[in-house]
């Protein structure tokens, strides 16, 4: 996961199907994850990209508290967006 997030932009980690079973789904991992489930981009309502944004946002927050609290540094939790179509593959 860290070289996921290494690889992210504002640390929001994008999974596919197979890394969400292998990294996520499968239990048990030294990590927690905050999942946001989405709709693949083309496929946006209102709602979902003001819901995208507040997660960015959020995590934007959360990355700001966790670098300068020494207690929070060494945390590992990983920020991720689930984006799924019609192909039910989720």
């Amino acid at each position: 996961m860290e070289a996921f997030e290494a690889d992210s932009s504002a640390n929001v980690i994008h999974l596919g199907v197979s890394e969400y079973k292998r990294l996520v789904a499968t239990n048990p991992r030294p990590y927690d994850v905050v999942t946001l489930w989405n709709v693949k981009p083309g496929q946006l309502c209102d709602h979902c990209i003001v819901v995208g944004n507040e997660f960015n946002q959020m995590v934007y927050s959360f990355i700001k508290e966790r670098g300068s609290d020494v207690r929070h540094k060494e945390k590992k939790i990983f920020f991720v967006v689930i984006e799924f179509g019609k192909d039910r593959a989720m």
